[in-house]
C-alpha cells in the first residue's frame, strides 16, 4: 500500500516564524512609540502650566509695580500755611453764608465720599430734588 503523508505539520513553517517574529517587532515598536509619545505629552503639558503660571506671576509683579506706586504717593496734604489761609477764608465767609441761607448741609444717612486714596472725605448730599 501507499504511505500516506502528512500535509499539515504541527510546527510551522519558515514564513510563518518570520511573520510572527515581525508582528511581534511591529508590536514592541508601536508601545515603544506609544510610551514616548505619552511622554511627550506630560511634558508639554507641564511646559503649558509653568509657562501659564509665569504670565500669571508676571502679571501680579505688574499690578503690584502699577499699584505700589500710586499709594506710595505720599500723603502729606497742604502745607501749614495753605490750611491756615483756607481756614481764615472760611471763617471770614461764614457769616456772609449763613445771612444768605448757603450754610453747608449734611445728611449722616449719605454714603461716605471716598478719595483716590481711600480716604473718607465727607458725604455728597443731592439738593436738587
Amino acid at each position: 500500500m501507499v504511505a500516506i503523508a502528512a500535509t499539515n505539520s504541527t510546527t510551522p513553517t519558515l514564513q510563518a516564524q518570520l511573520l510572527a517574529t515581525r508582528e511581534r517587532a511591529a508590536r514592541k515598536e508601536a508601545e515603544t512609540a506609544q510610551a514616548e509619545a505619552e511622554s511627550l505629552r506630560s511634558q508639554a503639558d507641564r511646559a503649558e502650566l509653568e509657562s501659564s503660571q509665569l504670565n500669571v506671576s508676571a502679571r501680579i509683579q505688574q499690578m503690584r509695580g502699577t499699584y505700589s506706586r500710586r499709594a506710595a504717593v505720599p500723603s502729606e496734604g497742604l502745607a501749614p500755611s495753605a490750611q491756615e489761609f483756607l481756614v481764615s477764608l472760611f471763617e471770614s465767609t461764614q457769616a456772609e453764608r449763613q445771612a444768605h441761607g448757603r450754610t453747608l448741609k449734611t445728611d449722616p444717612s449719605a454714603p461716605p465720599v471716598v478719595n483716590a486714596r481711600g480716604e473718607a472725605t465727607g458725604r455728597i448730599v443731592n439738593l436738587v430734588a
